[in-house]
């Protein structure tokens, strides 16, 4: 998925051309290539001392190699839209990233032989990143520092039965989306967990996901789910943050069984029961919700609802209750 340049980004600009967006905010440097990636970037971003780099699918011309990349061994964040196959294994080299994305629907044929298979490990400061899976990135398993990640898996024919999140430990937030064949999410090497996002997981089933017995999931969004159940009894105590997403398959006053909810929204839901229900959840100080026109339908006592949670806001624990 292609990002949009933000030309409207705080922070004091250091060169803008059609090719290129250099923005310092603070110690950040952060370079925006929309254009072929030549010499004259190179230049650039030494001259201003960049420190983070975006490509997108133009950057790369006809170059089936990041090993350019390697000129900046001082990069701290990189992400990467490609458009054809591409050898990214020089990312090894990069050893001060702090954070890595790569996005692209080409970066590997159906048998993974077009991408040689990268070894993510020497990466040992990276703590965040957002990768399109297959098979030659299977190595961003074992980033032991990761403390965010974010797997996309829109190509899924990948064997989702091989992955392994052992080597994680020290992973906090996990983010699955476009997984069409995950059955079962095993999870209980995570025990640090706190923050889980499930999204276009259409054969997930119920009690599909599996925790560490002391991870502590905090925040929590789902979407597209198919038969899967939150597991209250296991979740419940623990969620201060709740997002539901499309059409649910169970009463959204389900939610009552996370009695100490904070913030709880909708994405895509279009039918609400009164909310009245709502006010039993006495920590509960946000909600919020979106779904294209016409949209649910308040009635005046749900309105009415959505101001007492509102008013809440800035009241101590003792001040809800």
């Amino acid at each position: 998925m292609e990002a949009v340049i933000d030309r409207s980004r705080p922070g004091r600009r250091l060169f803008d051309s059609d090719a290129l967006l250099i923005i310092q905010e603070g110690d950040i440097v952060n370079l925006s290539c929309y254009g072929r990636w030549t010499l004259e970037s190179l230049k650039l971003a030494e001259k201003f001392g960049v420190n983070r780099v975006y490509l997108t699918r133009d950057a790369f011309g006809q170059k089936k190699s990041i090993r350019f990349l390697l000129d900046l061994p001082d990069l701290r964040a990189v992400h990467i839209v490609v458009g054809h196959p591409v050898d990214m294994t020089a990312v090894s080299g990069l050893t001060k990233l702090e954070y890595l994305g790569i996005r692209g629907n080409d970066v590997e044929d159906l048998e993974g032989r077009r991408t040689p298979p990268i070894d993510f490990t020497p990466l040992v400061c990276l703590k965040e990143a957002n990768i399109e899976f297959c098979r030659p990135f299977e190595s961003i398993l074992r980033c032991g520092a990761l403390e965010s990640l974010w797997l996309w898996n829109s190509r899924y024919y990948f064997p989702i039965s091989d992955l392994d999140f052992s080597g994680l430990q020290s992973l906090k937030k996990l983010q699955m989306t476009e997984w069409r064949k995950l059955k079962h999410l095993d999870l209980t090497a995570l025990k640090r967990l706190e923050c889980l996002i499930l999204e276009a997981i259409p054969m997930l089933r119920e009690g599909g996901v599996t925790l560490h017995p002391k991870a502590k999931v905090r925040s929590f969004t789902m979407g597209r789910c198919g038969a899967y159940r939150i597991d209250w009894n296991r979740m419940g105590n623990d969620l201060v943050e709740l997002e539901l997403q499309g059409g649910l398959r169970f009463p959204i006053e389900d939610i009552l069984q996370a009695p100490y909810l904070r913030k709880f929204s909708t994405n895509g839901v279009r039918k609400f029961p009164p909310l009245q229900f709502l006010l039993q959840l006495k920590e509960l100080h946000f909600f919020d919700w979106f779904a294209s026109p016409p949209g649910p339908k308040f009635s005046k006592e749900d309105r009415e609802v959505m101001a007492q949670i509102k008013a809440r806001d800035g009241l101590t624990a003792k001040d809800r209750r």
